[in-house]
């Protein structure tokens, strides 16, 4: 998968301070070390600043609630197991009468599922969650969800989803507003409905939340 270009988004103050215009992008440049060089790349059409941070804050509203789920289990592995399974299968139904062949593969099934439930509760177990859950894993699940991505091969023969750039940059404006309102729609939906009562009172709230910079 290609790596997302490093870029942080600032503005030249009148005494003369380059300042980040979102926490998001604060908390990347907080990830360089000391005395690093930096390229600063002048944007000659920019897109509303203002929305741009507003898409942030609504991140950063709803992050505080979203609760990940991770795959324990990797798609190799289910579809290995699904595939023995599978070709038991067929071989019983072939080679024993009809009730042997169900009952055997009844207890299959069964240990099947046992196998892999001992498998993820045995690596969840050693799973950090909070540790897990991080701003940009956000960001590239809630833009995937509201179909914000292209698809590319995979270096293994497959596709993978790539989330779109919002740099100012690789977006216009029109299109950061369907993106702005997909992504809405995903956080209101899935996690953002349970905590406000409606869609405006979430837009009262990361409004507010913007009046206070």
């Amino acid at each position: 998968m290609k790596k997302e270009e490093f870029q942080i988004l600032a503005v030249k103050h009148a005494n003369g301070k380059i300042v980040c215009q979102t926490e998001f992008d604060q908390q990347r440049l907080n990830t360089l070390a000391l005395n690093t060089p930096l390229k600063i790349t002048v944007i000659k059409d920019p897109r509303n600043y203002r929305h741009h941070k507003k898409f942030f804050k609504l991140l950063s509203e709803a992050f505080v609630y979203w609760q990940p789920e991770f795959k324990v289990l990797t798609d190799s592995e289910e579809w290995l197991i699904g595939d023995y399974h599978k070709q038991v299968t067929e071989y019983t139904q072939k080679n024993l009468s009809e009730d042997a062949a169900k009952a055997f593969n009844e207890m299959l099934e069964y240990f099947k599922q046992n196998s892999m439930d001992k498998l993820k509760t045995r690596r969840e177990n050693k799973l950090d969650y909070e540790g897990m859950k991080t701003m940009e894993g956000f960001r590239d699940y809630v833009m995937k969800k509201a179909g914000c991505y292209d698809i590319k091969p995979s270096s293994d023969g497959g596709t993978l989803k790539e989330r779109w750039s919002i740099a100012f940059d690789k977006m216009p404006q029109a299109q950061f507003n369907d993106v702005y309102k997909r992504c809405f729609g995903v956080i209101w939906n899935e996690i953002l409905s349970d905590v406000f009562a409606t869609p405006e009172q979430v837009e009262e709230r990361i409004n507010m939340l913007l009046s206070f910079e």
